[in-house]
């Protein structure tokens, strides 16, 4: 069999802006144009190597930002690599993103025959295949409204269902199936594994590893833009999955970690506000006894100044009733007058 897909030397670079350049005319004239190139650059694939024979399923899996979706960008001839080369031999149907090739303004309908003649299709084929296409998307009711007004889910059936109806050499499949519901997925698994049945070639990007051990013929392991392996799929994806286990693992031993050192962080931060406490409870009950200290040296003060108070009260009392009794008692030389006395007289 001959190779649908040839990959030579793959690289692809992207430009990294700094955060603060302008974003309008008017920005750009004010700071005088400064900021407006690319701080620096990076990457997103490089030396990427491999060939797929005619009718073989290749699974691409690695971690988010591997670079996994922009080769499969690159295969469909959305874009141009920077090194190396791409070739394909056959139509190319493609599902990389939601509502990729669609407009929002116009209706299911026009986005069917659009999409269709853009793949490749004349009209009067996109017309044959029509009602398969809207019966297999479950869009009857909804085929004539506006495409904005379509959930997620619908536009993913949708892009589905045209890129498997063109009948197509080569089949790329981004993760997007897992928008829609469980009943739909299967349906779009049992479609992609009759493809592979009528010999055409697949390559898709997944994160089900079990998918992809179980129905792929090989697999790609992108890591940070390179090929960390390649062979069997059941092989790679054991390898893959055994990392993805490690890195976990570090995960959850670094979480651990600090979680173990917040909580010490925590304690030690209460035992301080507890000592603080004891400290402030502390002086408040000295300066409580020192109160009480003070109340009870003013009671014994007030008590001894009663006291004095009263002593002086009662001496004077006791002075009064002297001067009293001196000033009726009769005095020495004074002779009392009585009736004997009147009587001599006379």
């Amino acid at each position: 069999m001959d190779n649908s897909i040839v990959v030579k030397n793959l690289g692809k670079k992207f430009r990294k802006y700094n955060q603060a350049r302008p974003h309008t005319l008017q920005e750009a004239i004010v700071r005088g144009f400064k900021g407006m190139r690319a701080s620096e650059s990076f990457w997103a694939l490089k030396n990427v190597s491999f060939s797929i024979r005619e009718g073989n399923m290749v699974g691409v899996i690695g971690h988010n930002g591997a670079g996994k979706s922009t080769l499969l960008r690159l295969v469909g001839d959305l874009g141009k690599p920077d090194e190396g080369s791409i070739k394909t031999n056959g139509r190319i149907g493609a599902l990389l993103s939601l509502g990729a090739g669609f407009h929002p303004e116009l209706t299911g309908r026009e986005n069917i025959y659009i999409n269709g003649v853009i793949s490749g299709l004349l009209r009067k084929q996109v017309h044959k295949q029509f009602d398969s296409i809207v019966e297999f998307a479950e869009l009857e009711e909804f085929i004539d409204n506006p495409l904005h007004t379509y959930s997620s889910g619908m536009a993913m059936r949708l892009g589905f269902s045209i890129a498997t109806h063109i009948q197509p050499d080569i089949l790329l499949i981004d993760e997007v199936l897992a928008v829609g519901d469980l009943a739909f997925q299967q349906k779009c698994l049992d479609r992609i594994i009759d493809f592979k049945r009528k010999h055409c070639t697949i390559l898709l990007v997944s994160h089900d590893t079990h998918f992809v051990a179980q129905h792929c013929d090989s697999a790609v392991w992108l890591d940070k833009g390179q090929i960390r392996n390649l062979g069997p799929a059941a092989e790679v994806v054991d390898q893959y999955v055994e990392a993805m286990q490690e890195k976990v693992a570090v995960y959850k031993n670094g979480s651990s970690q600090n979680k173990a050192k917040s909580n010490s962080q925590i304690a030690v931060a209460e035992y301080d506000e507890q000592s603080d406490k004891n400290s402030h409870n502390s002086e408040n009950t000295l300066n409580d006894e020192n109160d009480l200290k003070t109340n009870s040296d003013s009671i014994e003060t007030g008590s001894a100044t009663q006291a004095a108070e009263k002593l002086v009260e009662e001496a004077f009392a006791d002075g009064e009733a002297s001067l009293d009794d001196k000033a009726t008692a009769p005095e020495d030389n004074e002779l009392p007058k009585t009736s004997d006395t009147v009587e001599d007289n006379e």
